[in-house]
């Protein structure tokens, strides 16, 4: 498979492709939109790696980061990449057409499917959420048995 095929299939779905140089691992990005039921047109930039072996990064495009936020909406990360694989999926290089399919049912799953503050959806993937070296600063009431508070931090138990 090279980056042709895969151009030109989304080309014709109607993405614009540019070079990218951005992202140390990623050779290329299509910018385009997905048609959803409860966002209408959600503008997507999809970021391929370098040998094209692996499902496209994601990312809500700016036009359209405004209606999400990190952390409260599920599957969305805090610099707007969406988490939207299965990971029993593979990405198959010689059926472009399904793969890319795939991502595309996926995208518009995770953005019709899934409600603001979702709690699980969200705690299914806490530990993509959860940056260990980062600080975080919020008021609690009640602590939940998985975590411990000492001295103005949270901690994992």
């Amino acid at each position: 498979m090279n980056l042709k095929k895969l151009t030109t299939f989304l080309l014709e779905k109607g993405f614009v492709y540019s070079s990218q140089k951005n992202f140390k691992n990623y050779i290329s990005s299509f910018s385009g939109i997905i048609e959803t039921a409860k966002y209408g047109h959600v503008p997507i930039v999809l970021y391929f790696d370098t040998r094209i072996v692996d499902f496209p990064k994601a990312q809500l495009g700016k036009d359209i980061q405004n209606n999400f936020e990190p952390f409260h909406n599920p599957h969305i990360e805090k610099d707007f990449f969406i988490c939207y694989r299965d990971n029993s999926v593979v990405f198959d290089k010689k059926r472009i057409e399904e793969s890319m399919n795939f991502v595309f049912s996926q995208i518009k799953h995770v953005l019709d499917d899934f409600d603001k503050d979702d709690m699980s959806e969200i705690l299914k993937e806490w530990k993509s959420y959860w940056y260990g070296v980062c600080t975080y600063y919020t008021t609690i009431e009640n602590i939940p048995d998985t975590l411990s508070y000492n001295n103005k931090f949270l901690f994992e138990t």
